[in-house]
């Protein structure tokens, strides 16, 4: 359940569940370590409560810490800090208030999280997870100015960088400018510490995991590509060649199984971004294949993604040496920057089939699909009645 991303024409229907999901975790972790506790085998063998339980808790909880959707980063907030800190006192900053306001008539609630000293066992990487999320409970997880920044520090714990990244590149591919520019810059400020090469390693890896797991599903793998884009322009990618690092070349394998039969114009869009900007490494076995893709894309069967492809191209031999030979660089800036890249397929192939030479490579037929085939028209009471639904999807929630 807190895996459920189900979007109908209600709205994210999922992230209801996933909080009520939440919730329950922490209901039946409670009653668990109190069994346990009360059998005298907490966080001992033959307990009901078992490491994998508080592994698989924990790692979920900081997934949906790290999302783009406030409630959700609240909830989970709220959660881990019961479950972490687990004050039995009526009057921590965690218990319910009374609904009349008036504290001294009526005595303050506590949830079956807070109701005892019972401390929750195996918990990974406890020191981290509860300097990150406060043992006064005042953080709002809701402010994303608040909240990015704590969770990127959980980038650095072996058990929780992978949930914690997932969730990132959610929100740093995501629309809302506010989560963007805080999940963003919290990210870019960890990669550019003392350790920050190390880190992108490591970080780099999880993402190739990251886009591996979720083959196909879109609300994942376009912020990632996104995500990946900004990594790479801004520099945070540098120690990770491809003549030493497998990161550079799988992703653009990932990049290109998703691409291949695509029909999502910002998955295309998103791909050609990344394509284009792994051309900064010089090393041919990389630079062959994103060439490939981006010469197939610039006849797509999508305007929007030909004039992606020749602007992103155009930018590229204009920004480094070598990806063009002197004799061809006239040529090709000529054809890359002049070409109205809308126009039809069939005007426009003659003029893409002389870049092949001009870039030194020969067409792959299989990189990416580019016939402009029309799609049959939908019914209109079809259309209609799926509009929001399909709205919804484009944008990626």
């Amino acid at each position: 359940a807190s895996g459920d991303y189900c979007v109908d024409n209600r709205g994210d229907v999922g992230s209801w569940v996933r909080m009520a999901a939440m919730e329950g975790m922490a209901e039946v972790c409670v009653l668990a370590c109190k069994a346990d506790a009360d059998a005298g085998v907490l966080g001992k063998e033959g307990g009901v409560w078992v490491e994998s339980y508080s592994r698989r808790i924990v790692q979920a909880l900081v997934k949906q810490l790290s999302e783009k959707i406030d409630g959700v980063r609240a909830c989970a907030g709220t959660v881990l800090h019961q479950l972490l800190f687990r004050p039995s006192s009526a009057g921590s900053p965690s218990a319910t208030p009374p609904p009349d306001g008036d504290a001294e008539s009526t005595p303050a609630t506590t949830t079956p999280a807070q109701a005892d000293g019972i401390q929750v066992p195996f918990v990974p990487d406890r020191e981290a997870l509860e300097s990150a999320i406060g043992g006064d409970g005042l953080v709002d997880w809701r402010a994303p100015a608040a909240a990015f920044p704590r969770v990127a520090t959980l980038l650095r714990s072996p058990d929780l960088m992978a949930p914690a990244l997932a969730g990132f590149v959610v929100s740093v591919g995501g629309i809302s400018e506010s989560t963007v520019k805080h999940s963003w810059g919290s990210l870019l400020q960890s990669l550019q510490g003392d350790d920050g090469a190390a880190l992108m390693i490591k970080v780099g890896s999880a993402m190739l995991e990251l886009l591996e797991e979720n083959k196909g599903v879109d609300r994942v793998v376009v912020p990632a590509m996104r995500t990946i884009h900004l990594l790479i322009t801004n520099g945070c990618m540098d120690a990770m060649p491809p003549s030493s690092s497998p990161v550079p070349k799988g992703i653009l394998e990932r990049v290109q199984g998703e691409m291949r039969g695509c029909k999502d114009v910002g998955k295309l869009q998103a791909g050609v971004s990344v394509a284009a900007a792994l051309l900064q490494y010089d090393d041919a076995s990389l630079r062959v294949p994103a060439l490939q893709t981006l010469l197939a894309m610039l006849t797509h069967r999508y305007p929007r993604v030909r004039k992606q492809a020749g602007e992103e191209m155009y930018l590229q031999v204009l920004t480094h040496e070598g990806l063009v030979g002197e004799d061809y660089m006239e040529q090709a800036t000529a054809i890359l920057g002049e070409t109205d890249w809308t126009a039809d397929v069939p005007v426009l192939r003659p003029a893409r089939d002389e870049l092949y030479p001009a870039f030194g490579v020969t067409r792959a037929e299989s990189t990416a699909p580019t016939s402009a085939v029309p799609r049959a028209p939908r019914p209109l009471a079809e259309e209609q009645g799926s509009a929001y639904k399909d709205l919804v999807k484009e944008m990626h929630y």
